[in-house]
């Protein structure tokens, strides 16, 4: 493989790598407050909302320090570890509980900076001056068809039912009809 291919093969692992991550964080985000409105737990009183303020709020003081870490950590390493952020974020809709669902919010919001600053350290690493609007477009490209393949999940999964209820029997969220 020449050097080329092997930068080019660099940029489509990491462009699905990030369409994985944003198929379930994306579609996650965007039904957060359906699922939660859903909710029959007393327990829990988190907001979809407020939880995205957190995440981009937080998102955006991080980038202040992402350089830096990126910088000690590499930009491999940084990738992976806020790639099991974002996992854990998702995985608090498993067992909802308010503290965890805004904890994991800050988390994902430093995660976010980190993996951003990380992913165009990538990009410029496997690219010249030749090459960088080929690779940027693959990247997005491959990027934002997360938003298709999660919505269209969505569209799937709960065609033609609007209330979310728990099932008594093994106690996993279901989507019903009403």
């Amino acid at each position: 493989m020449s050097p080329d291919s092997k930068k080019l093969f660099n940029i489509i692992i990491l462009g699905v790598s990030f369409m994985f991550i944003f198929t379930a964080f994306q579609t996650c985000g965007n039904i957060a407050q359906t699922v939660i409105t859903n909710l029959n737990n007393t327990d829990f009183h988190g907001s979809g909302y407020t939880s995205m303020s957190i995440i981009y709020g937080v998102f955006s003081a991080s980038n202040l320090i992402s350089p830096s870490v990126v910088a000690i950590v590499g930009p491999q390493l940084s990738m992976f570890v806020s790639g099991i952020f974002y996992s854990l974020y998702i995985a608090v809709f498993i067992q909802p509980a308010t503290w965890a669902f805004y904890t994991a919010s800050v988390f994902i919001g430093i995660a976010a900076a980190v993996l951003w600053t990380a992913q165009g350290n990538c990009l410029t690493v496997n690219s010249d001056e030749n090459t960088i609007g080929r690779n940027s477009g693959v990247f997005w490209a491959l990027l934002q068809s997360s938003l298709f393949f999660g919505n269209l999940y969505i569209y799937f999964a709960w065609q033609g039912k609007t209330h979310i209820s728990v099932v008594e029997e093994d106690g996993d969220l279901e989507v019903q009809p009403d």
